[in-house]
C-alpha cells in the first residue's frame, strides 16, 4: 500500500514538470516564429530588433500535438511598438488552434546624429556628424543611416550636439537665395517680357516664390526655372 502511494506521489509530481517543459518549448518556438516574421516585414537584421512578449508566460499553452506554427495573415501592417500578432498551430496542414500574442516591437539602429551645434541654415558637412546606435522605436520621422546622405544639405533650424538628424531638420540648398537678383519672365500667351527683379524668398527649381520687380516695385509669385530665372504667368 505504501509503495502504491509513493508511486502515485511520484507520478503526480512528474506531471507538472512535463507540462511546464512542453509549454516552454512551445513558447520558444512561438517566439522564434514571430521574430522571423517581423524581421522579414520590417527588413531589419537580428541585432536591430528586440521583441518583448508581456503576457506570453501567463498564457496557458496546453500540450498541443502540432508540427508547425505560422503567423496568420492580417490586414494591419507590422509596426513598431505594441501590437497583436495572430498565430496558428497546424498539424498535417490542419489548423488546430489560434493564439493572439501581445508583442512589443523595439528597434535599435545606427542613425546619424549631430556632433556639433549647428545654426539655422548651416550647410552640413560630414565633420559635423557621426553615427550612433540608438533605440528608434518611437521615432516618427525618417532618420538617416549614412553620413553621405546629408552632404550638401542645410539645416532648417538650430540643431544641438547629440540630436538625431531627421528629414524635417534638413533641406536641399535653394538655387535662388532671398535678396539675390533674378530675371523675371512675364508671359501671357505668345507675349513674353523680361525684367530685373529681387527674390523675396529662397527657392528651389519648381518652387513658387515671391519676387519684386525693380522697375514697377510690384511683387509677384513666380516659379523658379533655374538659378537666375523665374517665370510669372499673367
Amino acid at each position: 500500500m505504501k509503495q502504491l502511494k509513493l508511486l502515485l506521489i511520484i507520478t503526480l509530481l512528474a506531471l507538472p514538470f512535463d507540462a511546464v517543459q512542453s509549454q516552454t518549448q512551445t513558447t520558444e518556438q512561438l517566439r522564434a516564429t514571430i521574430k522571423k516574421y517581423i524581421l522579414s516585414q520590417l527588413q531589419l537584421s537580428k541585432d536591430e530588433l528586440l521583441l518583448e512578449f508581456p503576457n506570453l508566460e501567463k498564457q496557458s499553452l496546453k500540450k498541443i500535438v502540432f508540427d508547425k506554427i505560422k503567423v496568420l495573415p492580417s490586414h494591419k501592417p507590422v509596426h513598431k511598438g505594441l501590437q497583436l500578432i495572430k498565430c496558428g498551430f497546424f498539424r498535417n496542414g490542419q489548423h488546430l488552434k489560434t493564439l493572439n500574442v501581445n508583442t512589443r516591437i523595439r528597434t535599435f539602429e545606427k542613425v546619424v546624429v549631430s556632433k556639433n551645434r549647428l545654426g539655422r541654415f548651416a550647410v552640413v558637412s560630414p565633420a559635423d556628424l557621426k553615427l550612433a546606435r540608438l533605440e528608434t522605436t518611437n521615432f516618427t520621422k525618417k532618420t538617416f543611416s549614412m553620413l553621405k546622405e546629408l552632404s550638401g544639405l542645410r539645416t532648417t533650424r538650430v540643431i544641438q550636439a547629440g540630436d538625431v538628424i531627421t528629414e524635417n531638420l534638413v533641406e536641399t540648398l535653394p538655387v535662388i537665395a532671398r535678396g539675390s537678383g533674378v530675371e523675371i519672365h512675364f508671359k501671357r500667351g505668345l507675349l513674353e517680357i523680361t525684367t530685373p527683379g529681387i527674390a523675396r524668398q529662397d527657392g528651389r527649381i519648381g518652387d513658387e516664390i515671391r519676387v519684386k520687380c525693380v522697375e514697377s516695385k510690384k511683387s509677384y509669385m513666380a516659379k523658379v526655372i533655374d538659378a537666375k530665372t523665374v517665370l510669372v504667368n499673367l
